[in-house]
């Protein structure tokens, strides 16, 4: 089989599109705007009554800085209802996929597995390395290399190349990807998404709606054909529960290929722990 989210169901693509997700939000451009005289000196900002006072904040009087480590893990694992990536159908049985990562500032090394409930075997171990990089406030390009393998041989080992670009400040941050097999199938698969975010309060923490539209097209990947394939809807909404994060999601896939596998609903959950 094939696939993770960004929207390719496979797992590497979709902890790049979380990671670049978390970057940029974390970026609001507000604060940056109140502490651009202090941008040459991060700690002024923190000794500076000034610099507080611009953020509507008081210094307090005594500071304790904290080190971020040069390498963060991650581990994430999705349960859900199908296992369906790029619009092709690969396991209509539910599925446990598990994506581990390690990151180093805006790279990833991650490991991802999906394990069918009915046949209770591993049917999937692929390997992921990916990037990003945000030339401007605007721009953020992404890109990397996948391994796919199957224990049960349920499809060739073969490798592929990404790459993509969001356009940050743009109303619903479109993003285009292309995906390209460099080994056993070759062809193209493009997608064009839109995303938006509703903030929220649930139980009195701070989170978002997320929702996403996807266009699918297909030039000879995994198949003979090429033409628009998949269009897809889903929300998806993240609580945070102590350093983890519990989210739940619920996707629509309609088919515009007849090869297709059509009108498929697939929804689940993940829980998603740093360490």
């Amino acid at each position: 089989m094939k696939g993770k989210k960004f929207n390719k169901t496979r797992a590497g693509l979709a902890s790049l599109a979380t990671l670049i997700g978390s970057n940029t939000m974390a970026q609001d451009s507000e604060s940056r705007g109140k502490l651009a005289p202090f941008e040459t000196n991060p700690n002024a900002i923190l000794e500076n009554e000034t610099a507080w006072a611009k953020l509507g904040l008081e210094k307090p009087d005594e500071i304790t800085q904290g080190t971020q480590p040069w390498i963060s893990f991650n581990s994430n694992t999705e349960f859900l209802s199908k296992y369906i990536t790029y619009g092709m159908t690969y396991s209509d049985n539910p599925v446990i996929q598990e994506t581990l990562t390690a990151s180093i500032g805006n790279f990833n090394i991650s490991g991802f597995s999906n394990y069918d409930t009915k046949t209770g075997k591993v049917n999937e171990t692929d390997l992921f390395v990916d990037g990003f990089i945000t030339p401007n406030d605007n721009i953020t390009l992404f890109g990397g290399y996948a391994l796919y393998d199957s224990p049960t041989n349920l499809f060739p080992t073969t490798h592929e190349i990404f790459g993509g670009v969001t356009a940050e400040q743009m109303p619903f941050r479109p993003t285009l990807m292309l995906v390209h097999d460099i080994d056993k199938y070759g062809g193209l698969y493009g997608q064009a998404s839109l995303t938006h975010d509703q903030e929220l309060s649930i139980l009195g923490k701070n989170t978002s709606l997320s929702l996403e539209a996807v266009l699918g097209y297909n030039a000879g990947y995994y198949r003979e054909d090429s033409g628009l394939t998949n269009v897809e809807g889903k929300l998806s909404l993240p609580i945070t529960i102590g350093d983890a994060t519990l989210e739940t999601s619920i996707r629509y896939i309609h088919s515009l290929d007849e090869s297709f596998t059509d009108n498929n609903l697939v929804y689940g959950f993940s829980i998603s722990i740093p360490f």
